[in-house]
Parts: structure tokens; C-alpha cells; sequence
């Protein structure tokens, strides 16, 4: 004989009623690697049970402040390679364009703030949301930059 929980009862039988407690009961069919216990890991609920890290600094998942992406993946300024690009826009007016940053692990407008007191020029996030554009060339300049923040930049044009 062997153990199985009461949710999987329920789920299997559903004219068993849902209770506020977990009620575990005996099945004969269950093979004994497929006995379910109510716990979540192999420690959970004993004094050594500890709190999920994370992988890249090795904190509480509630204290790391990594840059993560948008399926929450740890993407740190070294896994990012930025484009820096020229271009020119109508009445001879130059852009500097920096791109490949992903918008939810690098903190755009921070980037944009210390890229324009550098520079000592006007820019902006792109209304897309995934490329800072600094106005002039500045190219050098946001290469060193970036460089010195940790990100890997490529230069273009």
C-alpha cells in the first residue's frame, strides 16, 4: 500500500469534496516511486531548508538586485554587446544610436542620463523602447563609456 495526497485524490475523483486540510489516503495502485508528499523540497519545513539564491551572486532571491531580462534570467552588462551606430537624419542633422541593451535588464533612462552629461548633448529613449539616441557623434565617447560600465560595445559606421 501506499500514500497519496488528498489534492490528488480530488483530482483524480472530483466528487470528493475540497477541505481546508490535507487529508492523505491509501492507494494500492500507486508504484513507490510515484509516492506524492505535500512538501515542496527535500529540506522544506526542517532547520535546514534555505531560501532559493540566486546563481550569479549567490543571494536570497529577495536581496539580489542582478539585471534580469524579461523571463527573469540574471543578464549582467557583460552578456550585452551594444551597437553604436551614426546616422544621419534631414538637414544634415548626425544621431549617435546605441542598441542591442535588453530595455528590462539595463536601466535605459540611467544610461541616457550619464551618456548626455558626458556627452554634453540632448537624447532620448526611442519610442520603441530598445535604443538610445544621443544627437551628434559621440561615438568614442559612448564606446569608452559603456566600456567602463561593463557593457561590450561594437561600433558601427
Amino acid at each position: 500500500m501506499h500514500i497519496r495526497a488528498g489534492i490528488h485524490t480530488r483530482l483524480t475523483n472530483p466528487s470528493v469534496p475540497p477541505t481546508s486540510s490535507l487529508r492523505l489516503s491509501i492507494s494500492p495502485s500507486l508504484p513507490p516511486s510515484l509516492i506524492i508528499f505535500p512538501m515542496s523540497g527535500l529540506f522544506a519545513g526542517t532547520p535546514l531548508e534555505r531560501p532559493v539564491t540566486c546563481e550569479f551572486c549567490g543571494k536570497p532571491l529577495a536581496d539580489c538586485i542582478c539585471p534580469r531580462d524579461a523571463e527573469g534570467n540574471v543578464l549582467p552588462p557583460s552578456r550585452q554587446t551594444a551597437v553604436i551606430r551614426i546616422e544621419k537624419r534631414r538637414r544634415g542633422k548626425t544621431v549617435t544610436t546605441v542598441s542591442g541593451l535588453d530595455p528590462v535588464a539595463s536601466d535605459l533612462p540611467a544610461i541616457l542620463k550619464q551618456l548626455k552629461s558626458t556627452c554634453a548633448a540632448g537624447g532620448t529613449v526611442s519610442h520603441t523602447g530598445d535604443m538610445v539616441e544621443i544627437q551628434g557623434d559621440h561615438r568614442e565617447r559612448i564606446a569608452a563609456m559603456l566600456t567602463e560600465m561593463g557593457y561590450k560595445t561594437r561600433v558601427i559606421g
